[in-house]
């Protein structure tokens, strides 16, 4: 419709006559404009305006703004050419097309992400070996350090099932307990009821291989025995007047067989005052028994099916099943469970009145409120700013320790058994937030802890330590000075030098055990608790080792506030009988190696004659062989050429038998006959041979 503009001569803007209001041309509108350069823009049609702009003097604005435009066309085509070369190159080196934009957008901010988390946790790890180096040369650890020992363990964690890794390697045989047992808690039936030194139990089966054992209130669990009014046994007891009350011996708990073959076999147990717990192979929890308040009794658990309070249960019933958390570790207080998962999470159920649960932080404790009940009897997890790799509750306190080995408390603090230091002796200060303890900073890392009033602690290194109350020695320091009865500093137990592989505490006795095998015993000797000799001072104030037999080893011990086991195994002995047999068989085998030798030694010409005078008649008996017909002289030198006696001739090995064996050998076990006379006999009937010849030869 219109003729291409002529940009050779500009012309003056004269819309009258038709001409373009933009850049003044004849030959286009002014809506045209724009789409005719980039027509020609498209068409690879170069307009050179800046000669014609330059040289006129009637250029407007508008013009040089579309000389911009231009420009930029140019540009984003020369880009768009660019980039298909590199596309072609790429095609054709096999290296394939790139990505879309939203991969390679995804992919940069993935490497920006992972910067950034890089950043944060070097950030992190500075601030921490800062402030562990701060805490003076007793305390200087490195962020390093922590890590590799937590890798160490969890390679060794790796080769152990994980229940077994927090139970003793060697599985015991024996077990011995001492104390009072009013309520058949020592399971040595119903007419021993006390013991001052330690008794061996004996059980029916004698086979029975024991991994751990757990002291409750007023029973105890290795099988179960002890007082089952409120199922802490887990098993029915009947009582009879003519026999035993079954509740004084030890019996199995009444698990379900269903229950164990999905769950696995049972791993840890742990006891509290009226409650007891098992831990199985594939990591679920079963709890029989109550848990008890400070008003009464409390509960069981809150049924997962049928979301109702279980009262009280004389028989195991599943708490947490591992299809929905694993559980690694448990561990009883008084009157609270503790459970350790695989991700490191730690999860608590039971009484929570003085913080031992680290949760449940604000109402009163009041049995009337079946809120507040059904929230302490639901197995819940703390809130733990660190994963941790071990737990141990304690009477009413509860010990986390994270994998970077800080040791986190809560729980009742009223001797500042945790850590904390308090103010006078009547206040009972509660930690009811999980709050890493000022006490156990340093030291570490810290293997274990048990205790009530007081805390024992051993670290890796062996060394055993005590906090807490101070009063009848059971801290293990003697002539400590201690104001209102209280240590709020942790202190060493110097007077033990040995390597502690764990420790126990409940009341005021306190026992650990040693690598060695050897276990240790101090504090308030009421009753014969310590399992050592009853004198007047009842109080021992430094540990002292407990007589045991010489042929068993310590594994593990459990104490309660009344009595205490010990769990042992046998060490290698040989009885007198076995020995006497080994030695007289021993002199026997001597004297007979002897006596050969001797025979030998004066008899050497005896032996070599004849040898001598064997070698003469098988040469004759060579000559003979040019008989074949004669049967007898052909046996005899296939004998010959089979025998080892004498000069080995080049003749032999001779031929052999269907089985392989030598004919001189067969021959000769078929007469019963040794070499020697082997040798004689063959001497013998080659004589008759050559007396039968006579000078034929």
């Amino acid at each position: 419709m219109f003729g291409d503009p002529d940009f050779s001569e500009p012309q003056q803007n004269d819309p009258s006559k038709g001409a373009c209001r933009k850049c003044g041309y004849v030959g286009h509108l002014t809506y045209q404009c724009r789409n005719l350069i980039k027509l020609k823009a498209q068409k690879d049609v170069v307009i050179d305006i800046s000669s014609t702009s330059s040289e006129s003097e009637t250029d407007t604005p508008i013009v040089a703004e579309e000389k911009k435009k231009l420009s930029k066309l140019m540009k984003k085509k020369e880009r768009k050419e660019r980039k298909e070369k590199r596309k072609e190159q790429a095609g054709n080196s096999g290296k394939g097309e790139k990505k879309s934009k939203k991969e390679s957008k995804s992919r940069h901010d993935g490497k920006r992400y992972k910067e950034h988390k890089k950043k944060k946790t070097e950030k992190v790890t500075s601030k921490r070996t800062e402030k562990v180096s701060q805490q003076g040369s007793s305390g200087k650890r490195t962020l390093n350090v922590a890590q590799e020992n937590h890798r160490n363990e969890q390679t060794v964690a790796k080769k152990r099932k994980p229940a077994e890794q927090f139970l003793p390697e060697a599985d015991a045989s024996d077990l011995f307990v001492c104390g009072v047992g009013d309520m058949g808690q020592l399971g040595l039936g119903d007419d021993v009821r006390e013991c001052h030194k330690f008794r061996r139990v004996k059980f029916n089966d004698s086979s029975v291989k024991i991994k751990m054992v757990a002291a409750g209130g007023c029973h105890s669990l290795v099988l179960s025995c002890g007082c089952n009014d409120e199922g802490a046994l887990g098993r029915a007891v009947f009582e009879n007047d003519e026999e035993v009350d079954e509740d004084c011996t030890f019996a199995k708990v009444q698990f379900d067989q269903e229950d164990l073959n999905e769950h696995g076999e049972i791993a840890m147990i742990s006891a509290g005052d009226s409650h007891g717990a098992a831990l199985t192979v594939n990591g679920s929890v079963f709890i029989w028994g109550r848990f008890r308040g400070k008003n009464g009794a409390l509960g069981l658990m809150v049924d997962q099916k049928t979301n109702k309070v279980i009262s009280q249960s004389k028989t195991p019933v599943l708490l947490l099943s591992y299809k929905n958390h694993k559980i690694v570790k448990i561990s009883s207080g008084c009157n609270h469970l503790m459970c350790l998962d695989e991700s490191g999470k730690v999860w608590t159920i039971g009484d929570g009145s003085d913080g031992q649960l680290g949760r449940i932080f604000r109402f009163d404790f009041d049995l009337e409120s079946i809120r507040v009940t059904r929230r302490l009897l639901s197995l819940d997890c703390v809130e733990l700013k660190h994963k941790c790799k071990n737990v141990f509750a304690v009477a009413q306190g509860s010990f986390a320790i994270t994998i970077d080995d800080n040791v986190i408390v809560w729980g009742l603090n009223g001797y500042a058994q945790l850590g904390f230091p308090i103010e006078g002796k009547g206040s009972l200060q509660v930690v009811k937030i999980p709050t890493p303890s000022p006490g156990f900073e340093s030291n570490g890392p810290y293997a274990c802890f048990s205790g009530e009033h007081h805390i024992l602690s051993a670290n890796r290194q062996g060394e055993l330590y005590s906090i807490g109350r101070v009063c009848d020695g059971r801290l293990g320091i003697e002539n400590l000075q201690a104001e209102n009865d209280i240590q709020s500093t942790l202190l060493r137990v110097e007077s033990l030098s040995k390597f502690v592989l764990g420790v126990t505490a409940a009341g005021s006795c306190s026992f650990c055990w040693t690598r060695e095998g050897k276990a240790y015993s101090w504090g308030a000797n009421i009753g014969g608790m310590l399992g050592l000799p009853v004198e007047e001072d009842l109080s021992i104030t430094t540990p002292t080792e407990i007589p045991v037999p010489q042929d068993f080893s310590v594994v593990q011990l459990a104490a309660s506030s009344s009595i205490c086991m010990m769990l042992s195994n046998h060490k290698l002995k040989i009885s007198v009988t076995l020995l006497l047999f080994l030695s007289l068989k021993l002199n026997f085998i001597y004297y007979l190696f002897i006596s050969f030798h001797t025979v030998r030694l004066f008899f050497p010409k005896m032996e070599a004659d004849l040898v001598k005078e064997f070698e003469e008649v098988a040469e004759q008996v060579r000559r003979l062989k040019s008989r074949p017909t004669d049967n007898e002289l052909l046996e005899l030198y296939a004998l010959y050429k089979q025998s080892t006696v004498g000069d080995a001739s080049e003749e032999k090995p001779g031929v052999f038998d269907f089985k392989g064996k030598s004919k001189w050998d067969v021959w000769r076990k078929r007469k019963g006959m040794s070499k020697t006379d082997a040798m004689k006999e063959y001497i013998k009937m080659t004589k008759q041979i050559i007396n039968k010849y006579g000078t034929d030869l």
